[in-house]
This record gives structure tokens, sequence and C-alpha cells, in this order.
């Protein structure tokens, strides 16, 4: 992820999201730990972790859109008020 230039940001979104969608479900499906414990911390801090991402990624393409078409048109074509919004709801589900 980090190889992606940074003027490609939102690529590293992509590449994240899948990276970190790829090793959820292998870790679900592998089940590497003996105790259940650890398997349902592992797979619940992974999903989290790809929450975050997803906010970020929204986020980043919510601030592109604004900062080319202006506030309206984001709102248009997403659906959120604002980046603002957007943070809120990561936040609360991630918290």
């Amino acid at each position: 992820v980090v190889v992606v230039p940074e003027e490609r940001s939102f690529l590293r979104f992509v590449a994240a999201t899948l990276l970190c969608s790829v090793f959820v479900v292998v870790l679900a499906v592998v089940r590497p730990y003996k105790r259940i414990e650890n398997h349902v911390l592992a797979v619940g801090t992974n999903l989290v972790l790809l929450l975050v991402i997803l906010g970020a990624s929204w986020t980043t393409l919510f601030e592109s859109i604004q900062e080319l078409s202006g506030e309206a048109e984001a709102e248009r074509l997403l659906g959120w008020p604002s980046s603002d919004a957007i943070f809120g709801v990561t936040m609360f589900l991630v918290v």
C-alpha cells in the first residue's frame, strides 16, 4: 500500500480495503488460534480496521468531489451532507 504514490491516495485506500477484506476472510476461514476468544478478537479487530479504512476513503472521496465540483455536488453524489458527518458515523461505528 505504501508503494502507491501520494498523488494516488484513493488507490491506496482501494488497495488497503481489498487487502484487509481478504485478510479478514482468510482469518475467519483458517482459524489460526486455538482459543475461540482470540479468534473472535482477531476477526473483530480486523473488521474495525476495515471500517476505519472505508470511512477514510469515503471522506477522501467526498473532499475530492467537493474540491472539484462543490459541496452540493458531493452531497448529491455520495448522500453525505459533509465530511464531518462521514467521520462522525465512522467513529460511532468503531467505538
